[in-house]
């Protein structure tokens, strides 16, 4: 008998000792679930992952039945003894402030924790938030409407994305997630006057975001000679010139019997 005992046998390499099958026993009345959070495409250690039973999307709170455990030194982790039903699944990487959780349009994705069974979660790829901006600073008033954007050098990080929107005093999206390999952009289109908020995304070699910034803020000033408190009472003194965002919709509040001043619109420059 001794060649069937040795036909698996090769020189220098023990035999593997195959590895049983263990199928977990749970009661019906229990579930669980496994998975892996992971940040630049490695496991991310002392992570903390949780399931929410009701998630409000709009306050970003947890209510109802609530289930948390961390990760082990290679981004694992497991629930046990979990209630069958649908939770919202959020993470969060150590040191970290915020939670993650993955969205279809709005609200959270829930994920379905079925009786008796371990539940198989997809990887959850979490970027840091700790990307910071240069210049403009927050809260900045500007001397130009072409602005250079500048921003710190992300350890791993293979290229960058831009965005960049007008936010006052209408919405308008101007740097729509524009790739950048350096670390500055300049805005070659001038910026009309108002105030804008811009932020920057990090990514590693394979495309993975990595790192992102919180909003900077900054705004924009008017022609000169703009005169914002020239819209009210009372009238502008004659020959004054009083920029408006769209002169053909402009009522002003003062008689105009008189024409001693005239409107000009910020985008096209155009005297009413």
């Amino acid at each position: 008998y001794l060649p069937l005992l040795l036909k698996n046998y090769v020189p220098g390499v023990p035999t593997p000792t195959p590895t049983p099958t263990i199928t977990p026993t749970l009661e019906p009345t229990s579930a669980g679930a496994r998975g892996r959070i992971l940040w630049n495409d490695e496991g991310a250690s002392g992570a903390s992952s949780r399931l929410c039973e009701d998630f409000n999307w709009i306050w970003e709170t947890c209510s109802g039945r609530q289930y948390n455990t961390t990760t082990d030194t290679n981004g694992w982790y497991e629930f046990s003894d979990v209630v069958p039903g649908s939770y919202c699944h959020l993470v969060r990487l150590a040191d970290e402030p915020g939670w993650w959780y993955k969205s279809f349009i709005i609200g959270c994705s829930e994920i379905t924790i079925k009786a008796g069974e371990i539940t198989i979660i997809d990887d959850f790829h979490v970027p840091k938030t700790d990307l910071l901006l240069l210049s403009p600073p927050d809260d900045s008033a500007l001397d130009t409407n072409q602005p250079t954007l500048i921003w710190a050098a992300y350890p791993s990080a293979a290229y960058y994305k831009v965005y960049l929107r007008r936010t006052s005093p209408s919405y308008e999206t101007i740097l729509n997630w524009v790739r950048v390999d350096g670390t500055s952009i300049t805005v070659t289109d001038p910026l009309s006057e108002g105030k804008y908020g811009w932020r920057v995304k990090a990514y590693n070699a394979n495309g993975r975001c990595i790192a992102e910034s919180r909003y900077y803020y900054f705004t924009v000033p008017g022609p000169p000679g703009s005169n914002s408190d020239a819209y009210t009472s009372p009238p502008p003194p004659p020959g004054t010139d009083v920029y408006v965002t769209n002169s053909t919709a402009f009522t002003p509040t003062w008689p105009t019997a008189i024409p001693t001043w005239s409107a000009r619109s910020i985008t096209p420059q155009a005297s009413a």
